[in-house]
């Protein structure tokens, strides 16, 4: 048992290397891999962004929270801090502090997280909404 997650551990970090992905990237590529194939980079993020997220049951309808994804693929780090600059630009009425839109983000996808994919959770309790985020923009952009 031990020595077969030795295996898949370094099959994900040779995975990572070769795709130049951090190990929680690879390993949302390993849970993820038919929803994150669909996307292409033929077409528009903006195009294909409910689908995708119909797809893994993600909240599409939250419009900040899907906006967090498009931002992603247009700035130039993809951080908390760089998407709730965007997000503050966006939406400059907007009753939130940074840290508050933060946290709802972290909030929103920790929640989908425990209901759709416990053993994700399991598996890595280090992906966060910015891996997610990192692994959509690779996928449609690159």
């Amino acid at each position: 048992m031990q020595e077969e997650r030795v295996k898949k551990r370094v099959k994900r970090e040779r995975l990572a290397r070769k795709l130049q992905i951090n190990p929680q990237e690879a390993i949302l590529l390993e849970y993820m891999r038919e929803p994150l194939e669909s996307l292409s980079l033929d077409k528009r993020p903006e195009e294909q962004l409910d689908k995708f997220l119909d797809q893994i049951n993600m909240p599409k309808e939250d419009e900040m929270f899907r906006e967090s994804f498009l931002i992603g693929c247009y700035v130039k780090k993809i951080n908390y801090e760089s998407i709730t600059l965007e997000l503050r630009k966006k939406y400059p009425n907007l009753a939130m502090s940074e840290d508050a839109i933060q946290d709802y983000l972290k909030e929103v996808f920790n929640n989908w997280m425990d209901k759709y994919y416990p053993k994700l959770r399991k598996k890595s309790t280090n992906i966060s909404i910015m891996t997610f985020i990192r692994v959509f923009e690779k996928r449609v952009i690159f």
